[in-house]
């Protein structure tokens, strides 16, 4: 991880009513500090450290700051609510990386109609649990106006669907194809900043990730939480969570008593070859199915929202791709 690199946000690309696409990165507190003091710094703030990742791996010009909003993975970012502090530095920013929906619309909330700032983002950005995708300035270019990604993530991605029962799943950090769109969006935004950026180490990254995906072993699975979808497309791996809790989680509703009864039957069938637990976001619910399947014998496989402070996000996605592996 690169010295430039501080603690955390994402963001949506939206400058002078232009919207591109994502990207972030961080690094190092005190030397992003002292980099945002010179006027001729671009600085960039992402929504979580996944996006100040795929940033630093963008770009490793010392003019460019990358400051994450959160920086680690002890914190839900579902239930995050950003400090006055947090909401400076989404002010100071010159560009805003964020994954989208309404997953981490408190980065760009207040900043819809700003014209000196660049928003990323993979997804379209929501205002409360507003699903209608209407946003003013940021016509659906996401969708439609990258070659070889049309609507892929609402609609037709080739071999997956990124919603299910008409609800996204806003965890698209864990999809490749948006990941290398955002990067190629925010290369495009830092060069016309007048910054060095490609994106020839993220590409080699998401290669890595893609081979190792095409190793997996097939397997039955269920998520607590369900995080791993992205993960799991084009893989041998079969999701068999049952729809109704399924739903709940990706309404982010409490599930039924029933729908939490059908999870643990089949915890207990013996049927799953493991269960995807998603620690950042433990309730009373999940821990009750992971402590089933371990009495069970069943294999958990955590994967995580965001990387530690000492993990970079593609190494994340390769040791989760392993730990699945060796499940």
């Amino acid at each position: 991880m690169k010295a430039r690199f501080s603690t955390r946000i994402a963001a949506l690309v939206a400058s002078a009513g232009l919207v591109a696409g994502l990207g972030a990165c961080s690094s190092n507190d005190d030397s992003a500090t002292s980099a945002g003091k010179s006027e001729d710094t671009i600085k960039v703030v992402t929504s979580t450290k996944v996006w100040a990742d795929v940033a630093d791996a963008v770009t490793d010009d010392e003019k460019v700051a990358i400051d994450p909003i959160i920086a680690s993975n002890d914190i839900d970012p579902h239930s995050y609510e950003p400090a006055a502090a947090d909401m400076e530095k989404v002010e100071d920013a010159d560009i805003l990386v964020a994954g989208g929906g309404h997953y981490d619309a408190w980065l760009t909330s207040s900043l819809r109609d700003s014209t000196d700032k660049v928003i990323i983002s993979a997804l379209p950005q929501e205002e409360g649990h507003n699903h209608d995708h209407d946003h003013e300035g940021h016509d659906h270019e996401h969708d439609h106006d990258h070659e070889g990604h049309d609507d892929e993530h609402d609609h037709d991605h080739e071999g997956h669907e990124h919603h299910h029962d008409g609800e996204a799943n806003e965890h698209v950090w864990y999809d490749t194809d948006a990941v290398e769109e955002t990067a190629e969006q925010l290369a495009e935004a830092l060069t016309k900043l007048g910054a060095k950026a490609d994106t020839k180490a993220v590409d080699k990254e998401i290669k890595d990730i893609e081979e190792a995906k095409s190793k997996l072993k097939a397997a039955k699975v269920a998520q607590v939480h369900p995080l791993a979808d992205d993960i799991l497309k084009d893989t041998k791996i079969k999701d068999i969570t049952p729809k109704g809790y399924r739903q709940s989680t990706l309404n982010e509703s409490e599930p039924s008593a029933s729908d939490v009864n059908e999870m643990l039957k089949l915890i207990e069938s013996g049927e799953l070859d493991y269960l995807i637990d998603a620690p950042q976001t433990h309730d009373q619910v999940s821990q009750r199915l992971v402590e089933a399947a371990k009495a069970k014998g069943v294999k958990i496989v955590d994967v995580f929202e965001s990387p530690s402070t000492d993990q970079s996000f593609f190494d994340l996605y390769k040791q989760t791709l392993s730990d699945m592996e060796s499940a």
